[in-house]
C-alpha cells in the first residue's frame, strides 16, 4: 500500500472525497473550498490510501502556526491536524474489508510522524468510536475530552411547532408559548434571506456583537468573505433567517442545509434587544423550518448544551487525542497550550461543523 498526498481539495477526486463528507453540507469540497480560501497560510492536506489502484483510505489534515506571538514568526508553534477549525466530524475514511482502523492509522503516523510540527492533534471521535485507542495508547497519544456536540432530532409524527413544542416540559414549552405569542405585541417579524451580499453590511455588525461576547469558545471573527463564498457556493442551500423589529433587524441565524440537516452555523444578534429573546426566538424559527421542509437533523453547534436541552437537544461527546512530537514534554501542558493559549482553538472545532454560541 502507498500514498498520495493532494495538497487542495481541487485536485482531489469528487468521488474520494464523497467518502468522508457524506451528506454534510460542512464538509463539502464546495465548503473545504471556501475554508481553503480563508486560510491560505495554512497547509492542506488530502492524504489517499491505495492498494494497487483501489483506493482502501483517505484522511484529511491541516498544518497551522497556533501561536499568535512572535513565536509564529520562528514557526515553532506549528500544528498538524485532522480536519480544521469550521470542521468537524470523521476527517478520514477507511475500507475495513482490506484495512483495520488501527492499522490505517499507524500508517498514517508514519507517514505523518516527521513532520516539522510542534504536536499532532487527531479528531474527532464520538464516545463509541474508539476502538483504535490501542494506536493511541502505542504511540503515547493523550485522550482529550473537548466541548459535546447538540443535536435535535425531529420525530416523524412532527408535523407542526406545536407538536415539537409538545414534546418538551411543561415548564419549556409554557416560556416558549409566552415568547412566541408576545410577538405580535412587539412588532416582531422574520424573513428568509437568500441574498446575503445584499443585506451583509447589515448583518455582519450583528455576527461581530456574537463574536466579541464569546465566552466558552473566543475566536477571530470570521472574515466577510466567508458569508459570500457560502452564497456563492450553496446557493439556495445557504441563507439567513432574520429578525426584526419594525423595520430594524436586530437579529439573524445563517443556515447551511443539506440533504436531512440544518446547521444552524452562526448567529448576530444585536444587545439592544436582547428583552426580546432574540437567540430563543430565531432558534425556534430554524426548527419551524426543518419541520415544514421535512429535514430530521438540526446541528445546533458547541456551548451550552444546558440551555439547548431545553428545546429537547441531545449531547454528543466528541473525543480528540493529542500529543506533542517530543514525547518527554508534558501532555497535560498540550491541553494548555490549544484551551488556553491559542485563540484560534478556543475559538473553533464546526458546526465546528461551526459554533452556534448562545449570547443572549
Amino acid at each position: 500500500m502507498n500514498w498520495i498526498e493532494y495538497h487542495s481539495i481541487k485536485e482531489l477526486p469528487e468521488t474520494i472525497w464523497a467518502k468522508i463528507a457524506g451528506d454534510n453540507p460542512c464538509l463539502s469540497a464546495d465548503f473545504m473550498e471556501i475554508v481553503e480560501n480563508l486560510h491560505p497560510k495554512d497547509s492542506y492536506n488530502y492524504a489517499v490510501l491505495y492498494d494497487n489502484k483501489e483506493v482502501v483510505g483517505v484522511i484529511f489534515y491541516s498544518i497551522f502556526n497556533a501561536l499568535s506571538s512572535t513565536l509564529m514568526k520562528l514557526s515553532i508553534g506549528r500544528v498538524l491536524m485532522t480536519g480544521t477549525f469550521e470542521t468537524y466530524g470523521k476527517h478520514w475514511w477507511c475500507n475495513t474489508s482490506y484495512i483495520s482502523e488501527c492499522d490505517f492509522f499507524e500508517m498514517f503516523w508514519q507517514l505523518i510522524r516527521k513532520q516539522n510540527v510542534l504536536a499532532f492533534v487527531i479528531r474527532d471521535f464520538v464516545c463509541n468510536e474508539c476502538q483504535i485507542n490501542k494506536f493511541f495508547g502505542l504511540h503515547s497519544f493523550e485522550h482529550i475530552i473537548p466541548y459535546s456536540v447538540s443535536w435535535i432530532k425531529l420525530n416523524d409524527s412532527c408535523m407542526n411547532l406545536d407538536d415539537f413544542l409538545c414534546e418538551m416540559s411543561k415548564k419549556h414549552r409554557n416560556m416558549y408559548k409566552k415568547i412566541i405569542k408576545s410577538r405580535n405585541d412587539q412588532n416582531i417579524s422574520f424573513r428568509k434571506e437568500y441574498d446575503i451580499r445584499k443585506n451583509l453590511h447589515k448583518l455582519y455588525p450583528l455576527y461581530i456583537n456574537v463574536n466579541k461576547r464569546a465566552k466558552e469558545f473566543k475566536s477571530p471573527p470570521i472574515p466577510s468573505s466567508f458569508f459570500t463564498g457560502l452564497e456563492r457556493k450553496f446557493g439556495h442551500n445557504c441563507f439567513c433567517i432574520i429578525m426584526s423589529v419594525g423595520n430594524k433587524d436586530i437579529g439573524f441565524v445563517l443556515i447551511i442545509q443539506g440533504t436531512d440537516i440544518i446547521i444552524p452555523f452562526l448567529m448576530g444578534i444585536d444587545y439592544k434587544y436582547r428583552e426580546l429573546h432574540v437567540w430563543h426566538n430565531l432558534t425556534i424559527e430554524c426548527v419551524r423550518y426543518a419541520i415544514e421542509t421535512r429535514v430530521t437533523n438540526i446541528d445546533l453547534g458547541l456551548t451550552n448544551f444546558e440551555l439547548k436541552k431545553r428545546l429537547g437537544a441531545k449531547k454528543i461527546n466528541i473525543n480528540m487525542f493529542a500529543r506533542f512530537k517530543n514525547n518527554v514534554v508534558n501532555i497535560r501542558l498540550l491541553s494548555i497550550y490549544f484551551f488556553i493559549e491559542n485563540s484560534k482553538w478556543v475559538g473553533k472545532t464546526r458546526h465546528s461543523n461551526h459554533t452556534y454560541d448562545v449570547i443572549n
